[in-house]
């Protein structure tokens, strides 16, 4: 990695950089439309001294290895439940902090198990 010097030369418009700031250290910035520095939540740099491109993205081939599984008819039938019991207080603009704690016990046993049987395959 190497660092480029502010009075140097400064990125394109909008590029997001790593910049080094005496004030903020190591971060994420870029130069706005009227060139001002900016960091990532859109607040000005403030002492800005040098960046650099941001390297690659690592590539991903693989996400998730697991291994695929059947329900069975009762786990079918509890997500199906918990489903409609969701969807009614959804409808009548209850939400979750409201139900039952034996629905949230079934919605957690289900999942549960169902972790489970992808820990096993």
């Amino acid at each position: 990695m190497e660092w480029i010097s502010v009075t140097d030369r400064l990125p394109a418009e909008e590029q997001r950089v790593l910049v080094w700031s005496q004030s903020n250290g190591l971060h994420i910035a870029y130069l706005d439309l009227w060139r001002q520095w900016r960091d990532a939540d859109d607040n000005p740099g403030k002492k800005i001294t040098h960046w650099t491109p941001l390297p690659e993205p690592p590539s991903v081939t693989r996400y998730c290895t697991l291994t695929p599984f059947t329900l069975t008819d009762a786990e079918r039938e509890a997500i199906a439940a918990a489903e409609c019991a969701y969807s009614a207080r959804s409808e009548r603009g209850v939400g979750l902090e409201k139900d039952s704690p034996n629905d949230c016990a079934m919605i957690a046993a289900t999942l549960r198990g169902l972790l489970d049987r992808t820990d096993r395959t």
